[in-house]
């Protein structure tokens, strides 16, 4: 059983959401009665009307009592999450359908935080405390949608403690854009046919320098040369690979032309340039991109690999 705000009121809440950096002040904080909250409130109510009945003086003197914890609460679970600073939230880029890392950076220069919920409508995590004075980063995996540039989803910073009677929340969101890429092919495209679409735009640059077509990866097998462990793959934790190539080809650097792959489905060219752009990373490769008029020059390395990523997530058809 969970208590919930009607959904215009919720959604008014949500609109009032600030990005980080963001201390949770008293006119952030909002706060509702839990299942055991109002069980609470039902006993309470029973106690006194029995006790007002029978003129049962003890009893109505615990049933008093009793209210003075639930008003207590009130402020106590208030205070859970009053004054936390919320400094950053840092969204990571991720492929389509897959989940994204949310890191949270949080920090408390008042008193000990304790059972401390983020949440979104689908995942959530436990916070057990943040110590007056100290920083803390927790990081939540939330999932992503389709291939695009989303804004940022709005999080929900929660708590129960200390009696679990009432929940105090507050919502908060990131300045940053969630960018989603597409979902990577199982294929990608060979060199030779790289290769060849160069040569139709007359790009092919001429070098001495010969590189084998990559063709992909495939496992470690006793024998193989050392030259060609894929040692990338291998720091990632994904195994021990070898790259694999096949017959010779001329050319320096590879430019991906969007234009000149001929598959008519948009998503689908999009999901093949990405793993083509991933298996380039690997294989060491300069490697570029134009689409649509815009092109990023051959490069290699993580922030050029990004850059030509990001550009496949902002893609949109005309």
């Amino acid at each position: 059983m969970k208590l919930k705000f009607p959904e215009f009121i919720k959604n008014k809440i949500i609109k009032k959401a600030k990005s980080a950096p963001l201390t949770i002040g008293k006119k952030q904080i909002y706060i509702i009665p839990t299942p055991p909250g109002l069980i609470f409130l039902l006993v309470i109510f029973v106690i006194f009307t029995g006790s007002f009945n029978e003129n049962n003086n003890m009893g109505l003197l615990f049933s008093f009592f009793l209210f003075f914890v639930f008003l207590i609460s009130i402020k106590e679970t208030r205070n859970s999450i009053l004054n936390l600073k919320i400094n950053s939230i840092k969204i990571e880029n991720s492929f389509a359908f897959s989940s994204a890392n949310a890191k949270f950076y949080f920090s408390n220069t008042k008193n000990d935080k304790k059972a401390i919920e983020v949440s979104t409508a689908d995942e959530k995590i436990k916070i057990d405390s943040i110590k007056k004075n100290s920083t803390l980063k927790a990081n939540l995996y939330i999932k992503s949608k389709k291939r695009g540039v989303y804004n940022s989803p709005v999080f929900l910073i929660s708590s129960c403690y200390p009696y679990g009677i009432f929940k105090s929340f507050s919502y908060v969101s990131s300045k940053e854009k969630q960018v989603v890429y597409p979902a990577p092919a199982k294929k990608a495209i060979s060199l030779t046919n790289l290769k060849s679409l160069m040569e139709n735009y007359g790009n092919i640059q001429n070098s001495n320098k010969k590189e084998d077509e990559f063709k992909g990866l495939k496992e470690y097998e006793k024998g193989d040369s050392i030259k060609r462990i894929s040692w990338k793959s291998y720091s990632r934790g994904l195994g021990l690979y070898t790259k694999d190539f096949g017959e010779e080809i001329n050319f320096d650097n590879i430019i991906i032309y969007f234009d000149k792959i001929k598959i008519k489905d948009i998503e689908t060219k999009l999901s093949i340039i990405c793993k083509t752009i991933l298996d380039l990373e690997i294989s060491g490769l300069n490697y570029g991109i134009n689409i649509k008029n815009l092109e990023i020059p051959p490069g290699k390395g993580p922030d050029h690999q990004k850059k030509c990523l990001e550009i496949l997530a902002e893609y949109k058809d005309e």
